[in-house]
């Protein structure tokens, strides 16, 4: 309905309302049927509805204060609805006589049957007579016997027919059925009408019968579903026959071009190739956000831009009916519609949305007093009741005329359209810090509770030349105070610092070479060579209650510089040279821990002290591709990998280190190490996936602080941490994971020196996970001589394997 219409209809029956308790008086039964709330809900619902025609608004029911009641009521023009089939349907034939506020609620009720396209209520008084009689003339919804959805390619031509001929559920039928008939004669439920007299679609075919709620707005909803799912180009074409025939084409909508805007020019391009959105393609939103998500993924600083612009508005509905009483329809965007010549801004205004009325089937609709009703007025109500909220959308400032192109834009939205060219905005972050907050657990059997903070500062370049990281780390380790190392050197006098653990160091990350990182770093720090074995967040968490962290820890104070290349998204090169002080730590007494505290089994590595001076060489691969912004870390470390990715990721890893020291690279220290670690994992069912883990490491005279050592999570499951040591290793898993349980086998050795390798040490067990397998509960057992019935058993919260 017309937003003229409802600001008539209401003021009208205010003044019937006013009018009508002389007549209530009379005959007290209408008092009792009817509150002032029943009254006021009819009004609401009567003037609401579109097709109460112009005769309201011109008075057919009588003055304002007239009170007269209705001796009579009549319906006409029901077309192939039987009288007394349409009286049962609406709760009965009224009593009456006939009250005013009763016949607002018998109209509103039949209004909302969704039959017909106009219900107009006419007074006819005799002469002489009391009371008037009451003629109540519909005018049916047009018919449908068949129905052609044509142009489909992203849709189901039975999703469509679905929304086109939707009608209510049986259950609802019966439902409204009973609260009809047991409503008050002033009430106004609405009426829903049997299946049987709908057009409808029953075991996927088209049965003929009445449009529900007219054309449209079947139509209506057919648009709504495209573009709720992001459709938002759709468009709808075809007609009515007559003979009740319903061609629908359907134009999913066809993007001209693309552009993104609010970028530096070169990266606009490569962002425009990514977003892989070509001319001539179908639009849907959907698949822009997944090209959104491609490109946040390849360029984490860059973010929709949706300041001050507006979302893409509704199409236009247009029908048209026909001299031999079919209709032809059109949705069309704004950008469709002819711009008006230059004049008054209203008549521009109505020759972009003005959309004729559509004649009922047979013969034109009676229009009453909306003949003379402005158009500049009557506009807004197909598109409000078609689209809702989207009305206000097209007349929003972002629209210009005279023939250039309409910026379909809005609040909220970070992409439009120019014409059928899509506009993508986008903006560059220009900074963004990211915190390793797990730092603040730190618990480790040398230090004690030693909380900190990890930080990177990412200051990034709109252009995407080179962007520049600073790194910084701190611990406190409250357990081990700093050692005097006066007169020493530079790397003596920081390795002494054992209060405070810290790293800094700035790194850039260049794109268009494939460089990852390239920098520097001085650090002094409580350092591992067991991050591979464990995470930090068990390894902490298992140091403070039980005093198990299954890492053993010495001090390495120096600095490093470095470069790291990653190629194809999937291969990975580096280079670092260092130079670092090590030196053993003690496990202070003390150390607090919830359990075991007098059972300091490990903590202490074992360790050749002095200056070293090594070069590190890299080579990584994943199958599964990973962006240039996630490789890299602050944290230097031979065993385990500089690649950020799901560790449980499928596919094929492998991860191949090559350090090399030599006193000519300074320090004391002649050695060569090689460790290689490889996981295959592949899917063998939705949820079910199989692993496969070789790892190998050894070298030649190697200071003790880089031999090898198996036992313990996850290195050798079920036996004592670290309970075989030598100057090699060798370990090998199979493990087969469901949505949830899951089973190892482990098997590995050590050689060692003097004695060569020892016999295969095998393990099984079996795990339970959650949280997308990240998390898991395992129990292994050890299956040597030394085989006991209880497991060793572990709670992992963050799982390498």
């Amino acid at each position: 309905m017309t937003s003229a219409l409802r600001m008539s209809l209401g003021p009208l029956f205010s003044a019937l309302m006013l009018a009508s308790p002389a007549a209530a008086g009379r005959h007290p039964r209408n008092v009792a049927a009817q509150t002032p709330d029943d009254r006021a809900e009819c009004l609401r619902l009567a003037s609401r509805d579109e097709v109460l025609a112009g005769a309201l608004l011109s008075g057919s029911l009588g003055p304002p204060g007239d009170d007269r009641e209705f001796g009579s009521v009549g319906l006409s023009g029901a077309g192939s609805f039987p009288n007394d089939a349409l009286w049962d349907l609406v709760g009965g034939p009224p009593s009456l006589p006939l009250s005013r506020e009763e016949a607002i609620a018998l109209v509103a009720r039949l209004a909302q049957t969704g039959l017909f396209s106009a219900v107009e209520p006419r007074i006819r008084t005799l002469p002489g007579k009391e009371r008037a009689e009451l003629e109540i003339a519909l005018t049916e919804n047009p018919r449908v016997r068949s129905v052609q959805v044509r142009g489909l390619s992203e849709f189901r031509t039975e999703d469509v027919l679905d929304r086109l001929l939707e009608v209510p559920a049986g259950s609802d039928i019966d439902r409204r059925r009973r609260e009809v008939r047991a409503a008050r004669t002033g009430e106004c439920p609405a009426p829903l009408p049997p299946r049987a007299w709908l057009a409808r679609v029953d075991d996927g075919e088209v049965r003929g019968g009445v449009l529900w709620q007219g054309l449209r707005s079947a139509l209506g909803r057919v648009m709504r579903y495209l573009r709720t799912r992001g459709y938002l180009l759709a468009r709808l074409e075809g007609e009515l026959t007559p003979a009740g025939d319903l061609l629908v084409d359907v134009d999913e909508g066809r993007v001209g071009g693309i552009e993104v805007r609010g970028l530096d020019a070169h990266l606009a391009r490569q962002v425009e190739t990514v977003l892989g959105i070509r001319r001539g393609d179908v639009f849907s939103s959907g698949e822009l956000y997944s090209a959104l998500e491609r490109v946040q993924r390849r360029w984490p600083f860059l973010r929709p831009d949706r300041r001050s612009r507006r979302s893409p508005p509704a199409p236009v509905l247009r029908l048209e009916g026909r001299p031999d009483g079919g209709v032809a329809f059109r949705s069309e965007l704004p950008f469709d519609s002819r711009p008006p010549p230059p004049g008054d801004e209203e008549e521009r205004e109505d020759a972009l949305e003005e959309e004729p009325a559509p004649p009922a089937t047979g013969g034109a609709r009676k229009r009453g007093a909306l003949e003379d009703e402005p158009r500049a007025r009557r506009r807004s109500s197909d598109r409000d009741d078609l689209f809702g909220d989207f009305d206000e959308l097209a007349n929003g400032p972002d629209r210009r005329r005279h023939g250039k192109p309409r910026k379909l834009v809005s609040r909220g939205a970070w992409y439009g359209f120019e014409g059928d060219r899509l506009v993508v905005h986008l903006r560059s972050e220009r900074s963004r810090a990211s915190v390793q907050w797990v730092e603040l657990l730190r618990h480790t059997p040398v230090t004690g509770f030693a909380p900190g903070l990890a930080a990177t500062l990412t200051i990034y370049d709109p252009a995407d030349r080179a962007h520049l990281m600073l790194d910084g780390a701190v611990n406190v380790n409250t357990r081990r105070p700093s050692r005097d190392a006066t007169g020493g050197t530079f790397l003596e006098r920081l390795n002494a610092r054992e209060r405070v653990d810290w790293l800094f160091g700035p790194r850039v990350r260049i794109p268009a070479l494939g460089i990852a990182e390239l920098g520097g770093q001085i650090h002094t720090l409580t350092d591992t060579a067991d991050r591979w074995r464990i995470s930090r967040i068990d390894s902490y968490l298992y140091s403070a209650l039980f005093n198990r962290a299954d890492r053993e820890y010495y001090g390495r104070s120096g600095f490093a510089a470095f470069v790291t290349a990653h190629l194809f998204e999937a291969l990975t090169l580096g280079a670092e040279y260092r130079r670092d002080r090590y030196a053993p730590l003690d496990a202070p007494p003390g150390v607090w821990s919830l359990f075991n505290r007098d059972d300091p089994r490990y903590g202490s590595a074992p360790v050749d002290e002095g200056e070293m001076g090594s070069a590190v060489f890299r080579l990584e691969y994943r199958s599964e591709k990973v962006p240039l912004h996630r490789v890299g870390s602050m944290w230097r470390n031979s065993e385990t990998s500089l690649v950020e990715a799901e560790p449980w990721a499928i596919g094929l890893r492998t991860l191949n280190t090559l350090e090399v020291a030599d006193r000519s690279l300074g320090g004391i220290f002649e050695f060569t190490k090689v460790v290689s670690d490889t996981f295959l994992t592949l899917e063998t069912g939705r949820y079910s996936t199989l692993t496969l883990r070789v790892r190998g490491a050894g070298g030649r005279d190697l200071p003790l602080q880089k031999e090898e050592g198996l036992g313990g999570w996850t290195a050798l499951r079920g036996y004592d941490f670290k309970e075989f040591r030598g100057n090699a290793s060798l370990l090998g898993t199979v493990q087969i994971e469901g949505r949830h349980f899951g089973a190892f086998f482990d098997v590995g050795s050590v050689r060692q020196t003097g004695t060569g390798w020892l016999d295969p040490k095998p393990s099984t067990g079996a795990l339970f996970c959650v949280a997308n397998k990240s998390t898991c509960a395992e129990a292994a057992w050890r299956l040597d001589a030394r085989t006991r019935l209880l497991p060793d058993f572990r709670v992992l919260f963050s799982v390498p394997l």
